[in-house]
């Protein structure tokens, strides 16, 4: 049996899709499990509805899937998001089939469709459908869906509640030490609306902004970053211009001596991810695998030592304080007008 587990908070229309498609799955037994995070509108409702045990616990996607996981009676565990969408009914019962012949400590995920009619966005995320079946360091994410032995879980010590969010981060750079992520043979649809709702270029530059102090483990500006995310434009759109600046803080509080060292560690981190700047490209041309082998036997060598993250860490930096000065000034032509 699988126990599937769904974190959520004020989810109440994307829930109910995802769980009519689970009650209509073939040849598996299931027990769904919704763990409610503080919900003000009729999430916990819906999933009673359908026949869902609902658990509550405080908010935060780490600590909302360990109770979840703590209550459940299931052989493997599957952590889905609440907007998560099923390819087919027979999707569960041939995943817990192929689970079940890996090898052991093995943790499988889906591959990632995001769903938009939006064109640009499609074509942008691209990339990141592409990233979310290679099984390099980095790219697992909590949309894909994660189907665990309980037991691996349980050895595991759950996921991280540490922050609010990036639990799916942490757990994955700690199961590589520990077993191996394998693709699952089908697809998962998630919702593609941060992009659409806050700005396409502005979420990415987010996300970046959020994995690089991710890698530098920076109480600073995780404490912060709620407080700075919420200073949204009128229109919806993220308002970059905080959250620069308390990457700026966080990046230099402890000094500037210590801040150019976390510099140097934000440039190592980013030339060691060099072989995502060619995808794009490849990707339009279908030879996304072509490139990242002529990467991995040519462009690795060449970029991975002292002398290659040097130049990362100078090519972060103008990348950096160019973003944060043309928002300063775009910022400040605003309030003139």
């Amino acid at each position: 049996m699988i126990s599937v587990i769904i974190p959520c908070l004020n989810e109440e229309d994307n829930l109910a899709r995802l769980l009519g498609q689970l009650i209509e799955q073939k040849n598996i037994s299931l027990e769904i499990i919704v763990v409610d995070g503080g919900s003000i509108d009729n999430t916990t409702l819906r999933a009673a509805e359908y026949g869902a045990r609902v658990i509550f616990s405080g908010r935060g996607r780490g600590r909302q899937q360990n109770a979840g996981a703590a209550e459940a009676t299931g052989e493997y565990l599957l952590f889905l998001h609440a907007d998560s969408r099923l390819e087919h009914g027979c999707q569960l019962s041939e995943s817990f089939s192929w689970i079940e012949q890996a090898e052991r400590r093995t943790a499988g995920h889906f591959r990632l469709r995001f769903e938009t009619d939006n064109v640009e966005v499609r074509e942008r995320l691209r990339l990141f459908e592409y990233k979310t079946q290679l099984n390099r360091e980095g790219t697992f994410s909590g949309d894909q869906g994660l189907l665990i032995c309980s037991s691996d879980f349980s050895l595991m010590g759950g996921f991280s509640e540490r922050y609010h969010f990036l639990e799916d981060k942490e757990f994955a750079a700690r199961f590589a030490d520990y077993g191996q992520f394998k693709t699952l043979p089908s697809t998962l649809y998630t919702s593609a609306r941060r992009f659409e709702q806050e700005g396409l270029e502005e979420r990415l530059i987010l996300n970046a902004l959020i994995m690089a102090m991710f890698h530098l483990q920076s109480e600073y500006f995780f404490s912060g970053a709620s407080e700075a995310y919420r200073d949204n434009k009128s229109d919806g759109t993220l308002n970059l211009l905080p959250l620069f600046q308390l990457t700026h803080d966080a990046i230099f509080h402890q000094g500037v001596f210590k801040g150019l060292v976390q510099f140097f560690l934000i440039g190592r981190y980013a030339t060691k991810n060099l072989w995502q700047a060619g995808l794009p490209f490849h990707l339009r041309r279908n030879e996304g695998d072509r490139w990242l082998s002529r990467y991995d036997r040519f462009l690795r060598p060449l970029t991975d030592n002292p002398g290659g993250y040097l130049l990362g860490t100078f090519t972060v930096l103008i990348w950096f304080y160019s973003w944060r000065c043309r928002l300063a000034v775009k910022k400040g032509l605003t309030k003139r007008r």
